[in-house]
């Protein structure tokens, strides 16, 4: 029922013959390039070069990059270019696929029909220039085609007929698409995922790594849970956890083996190494991810399902009877698990509610893994860790088929739920981390790090709290303050929210480095004490590292498979490491991009319904962006979306300044709204 489109993305089905890209071969560098990032933002595709001219930490500048150039091109993307000052030369892709999968509507120029480009506000959202196709489609058809070169530039093929109607679920699969989530797998990784599926024994595979050097452990007989969201089929951990007689606790921890049947040198170990990571999309009931590793490795033979044996990584983490994490007691080994219990959040949540049916069967796990859970928790906020809560929305589909965005109602209960298992990837990944570090000198691995801020970035936020009257004090951290300002009750909500978002948006991008020296200030890490293997699955990085981990666990030679990896990153046409590490950071950057955009989406979708035309809504400026690229984002009260204005227009208000929108109309296609934005004077 969901049909081609979802085949293709699932690898369930291959390109008709003839239709994939082939692969992109390393060339010699072109004479006097440079390598640096490729951006779509603001209207502009561009490049940021050096600035010969510029004084101060911002050396770089962003160069318009041709659209004839551009072509293809996803955002957040390595790219190679020659320029003379201000003008490109030449440029060539380097990271990510090119966007040969598209979603478009037909028009007409002059006497031809071509596939245009499905958002049309936004030069930058058109990844190719109009393209010649054949087939019978007609004016304002909207199709899902594969690209390819022809004579003179491009041509599209068509591959499913969507219909006319610009809806949410079009729109978040052209959004994802052009983001560089990959649109189907080449015939290559298809059949060596079905192979490891016929070919596959995680019992034989045990037996051959407890014959090793290595530890490996068989704990079929533990009864390992898992608890995720309802649909999930990439399950990418489970645990057990066991309180001991003397009130201590051991935890488990298993990750799924991702790395046994995804090895270096392979087809799809390549094109993960190219998408970076699974790109999920609000569209359940068509396309609802874009799985970096095809759906028989990453849904079935790693996937850690109720009921079958699998291959993990295990952490065996140690806690006092207070919940102190005993990092120096804690272990990592390879083992054999048999998960006995999948549960989703819902489910647990409805357990604590007092349920009777809420079909957990393993109430002791959840029971006991609540109270450790708590624990740490306290300890984190001991510790410092930033604890933000923001206003939660979701998209949602009606039974009528219409859409809606709605304020999820917190759910106390709910929230703990998620948190039992975030708690538990992250101090799984702290003891990770330590043999991760033992592996360093053998082989480089990959860290997640949150720099901290300098103080000068702190003296300015400082500012504008005070600005907004919720100032933060200089004798307090900031963990302290987020703590404090979220128990004051007598600031008002909107107040509270935009404090947070000015904090948040003080903060550095959690960034991949092939060096840990900065730690991790969002999690109160030092340096070198957390790493992120706990998703190999769905995150290369964590692929990348579990391979070192297992061949160091196993015994084997972690360097002989950083060579092996970086054969294949160099083959794709990499120079090193760290330049590869720049094209996973913008395979994250861009993931979290399409989540950004179709939230802005549903936002003009929400007020282009007919009953919102000509209203009149209240609001307040949610955020205020000075400079030369003015931006005001205002959130209305009355419906849970924002109206985003820029330039001159965003110059007139000031931050959580009052303001009322009347609605004359609004444009999903160019996402636009034609709005009346005032100053509230009363």
């Amino acid at each position: 029922a969901r049909g081609d489109a979802y085949l293709y993305a699932q690898g369930a089905k291959p390109l008709p013959a003839g239709l994939e890209t082939p692969a992109r071969a390393a060339a010699e560098p072109l004479p006097g390039a440079v390598r640096t990032m490729f951006y779509r933002k603001g209207g502009r595709s561009y490049v940021m070069l050096d600035d010969p001219e510029a004084e101060g930490p911002n050396t770089q500048r962003p160069v318009k990059v041709p659209a004839r150039m551009a072509q293809g091109l996803v955002t957040d993307t390595l790219v190679e270019v020659v320029a003379d000052g201000k003008t490109i030369k030449a440029l060539r892709p380097i990271g990510s696929y090119a966007a040969d999968m598209v979603l478009g509507r037909v028009v007409r120029i002059g006497s031809e029909l071509r596939l245009g480009p499905l958002f049309t506000g936004d030069s930058a959202k058109a990844l190719y220039e109009p393209l010649p196709f054949s087939g019978d489609a007609r004016e304002g058809d909207i199709l899902q085609a594969f690209v390819r070169p022809a004579a003179g530039g491009y041509e599209a093929v068509p591959l499913v007929a969507l219909g006319r109607e610009l809806t949410p679920e079009l729109a978040a699969r052209e959004i994802a698409l052009r983001h560089g989530a990959r649109g189907y797998f080449e015939r290559s990784v298809i059949e060596q995922a079905e192979a490891v599926g016929r070919d596959q024994d995680p019992e034989a595979d045990f037996k051959r790594m407890k014959a090793q050097k290595g530890r490996a452990e068989d704990l079929r007989a533990l009864p390992f849970v898992t608890i995720d969201p309802v649909g999930a089929g990439d399950l990418d951990d489970a645990y057990f956890v066991r309180k001991e007689a003397d009130g201590s606790w051991t935890w488990y921890l298993a990750t799924a083996d991702v790395a046994a049947y995804v090895r270096p040198g392979t087809p799809a170990f390549r094109a993960a190494a190219r998408i970076g990571n699974t790109f999920y999309s609000p569209d359940k009931d068509g396309v609802p991810e874009y799985p970096m590793n095809h759906p028989v490795v990453s849904k079935s033979v790693s996937s850690l399902l109720a009921g079958k044996d699998s291959l993990a990584m295990v952490t065996k983490m140690r806690f006092s009877p207070e919940g102190k994490f005993l990092l120096e007691d804690s272990e990592v080994f390879l083992g054999l698990v048999r998960v006995q219990g999948r549960y989703t959040y819902d489910q647990v949540t409805a357990l604590w509610k007092g349920a009777k049916d809420s079909g957990i069967k393993h109430v002791d796990q959840v029971a006991l893994a609540r109270e450790l859970a708590a624990k740490l928790d306290r300890a984190d906020d001991a510790r410092g860790k930033l604890a933000l809560s923001f206003t939660e929305t979701r998209h949602v589909k009606s039974g009528d088929g219409r859409w809606k965005t709605e304020v999820v109602e917190e759910d106390p209960l709910e929230h703990e739920s998620h948190r039992l298992i975030e708690e538990l990837k992250v101090y799984g990944n702290r003891a990770i981390a330590t043999r991760l570090e033992a592996v360093a000198g053998l082989a480089p691995h990959i860290s997640r790090i949150h720099p901290h801020q300098e103080e000068k970035v702190d003296e300015r936020l400082r500012g504008e709290l005070s600005q907004i009257g919720v100032p933060w004090r200089d004798d307090e951290t900031l963990w302290n303050y987020l703590a404090r300002l979220k128990a004051d009750a007598s600031v008002r909500p909107e107040v509270r929210e935009t404090a947070q978002l000015l904090a948040l948006m003080s903060r550095a991008s959690a960034l991949y480095a092939s060096d840990d020296a900065e730690g991790h200030e969002g999690l109160a890490l030092d340096a070198k004490a957390y790493d992120h293997p706990s998703t190999p699955i769905r995150r290369f990085s964590d692929m990348y590292n579990r391979a070192l981990l297992e061949a160091f666990l196993e015994g084997g030679d972690p360097k002989a498979v950083h060579e092996a990896v970086l054969a294949d990153l160099k083959a794709l046409g990499f120079a090193d490491f760290d330049e590869y590490l720049a094209h996973l950071n913008g395979r994250e950057q861009a993931s979290r991009r399409m989540d950004r955009e179709f939230d802005a989406f549903m936002s003009v979708y929400e007020l282009a319904k007919p009953e919102n035309k000509g209203k009149t809504f209240t609001g307040y400026v949610k955020i205020l962006k000075e400079g030369r690229n003015a931006e005001a984002v205002i959130q209305l009260r009355e419906l849970p979306v924002t109206v985003t204005l820029s330039g001159e227009e965003a110059r007139r208000f000031k931050l959580l300044g009052e303001v009322t929108v009347r609605v004359r109309g609004a444009d999903p296609a160019r996402q636009s709204v034609d709005a009346v934005v005032s100053v509230r004077t009363n």
